[in-house]
């Protein structure tokens, strides 16, 4: 019996019969050649995990198939949980090597594990890796606070505004250009009066 054989591999074997007087025959020794390809088995752990997309909602992952395969990978399952709240997972399926999950809660940190299957079975899953969601709207945040900023403008230019037409509409009096009334210009610049 062959002993510590890899899982779904082909192996070539040549097998010859010999007996006592095998070594003095004169011809050259014959032997048969066999094929033999290994059944599949579980597959071995997923090691390598990416984030992809963050969003508030959502967190996209991608992996790499396991170091062996063991067989041809029909699917991976993706078991995430809140962190701290194990007893609470999801269960994802995908035939490919991504995934996005969906209808997480902002600013929260998710722990996702891994696994392969084989025709033979599931493997052990992934270590855990941990990825966190974006806030509610960063963006949004960002413009929020810009709001007093643009309040504040519009209203000191809106009072400029004021000023400089109050300013055209009353007129010179004179030519010291106070704005005032011309009584105003005599008391001022009693030179000037005509």
């Amino acid at each position: 019996m062959m002993a510590d054989l890899l899982a779904h591999t082909n192996y070539t074997f040549e097998i010859e019969a010999v007996n006592g007087v095998s070594d003095l025959s004169p011809g050259a020794r014959q032997y048969v050649s066999v094929n033999v390809t290994t059944n599949q088995a579980a597959p071995s752990p997923v090691t390598n995990v990416k984030k992809g997309k963050i969003a508030k909602n959502s967190i996209s992952l991608s992996w790499q198939e396991p170091d062996r395969p063991n067989g041809i990978i029909l699917e991976y399952e993706i078991k995430y949980f809140e962190k701290d709240q194990e007893t609470s997972y999801t269960i994802i399926k995908s035939k490919e090597t991504t995934v996005t999950a969906e209808g997480l809660k902002p600013a929260s940190v998710y722990v996702f594990q891994i696994r392969a299957r084989t025709a033979a079975g599931y493997g052990v899953f992934s270590r855990r890796f941990e990825f966190e969601t974006t806030p509610v709207s960063v963006a949004a945040s960002s413009d929020q606070s810009q709001i007093p900023i643009i309040a504040v403008s519009v209203t000191v230019g809106v009072i400029l505004l004021a000023v400089v037409i109050g300013f055209l509409l009353s007129g010179s009096c004179c030519e010291c250009g106070c704005g005032r009334a011309s009584s105003l210009c005599a008391v001022a610049h009693p030179s000037l009066i005509w």
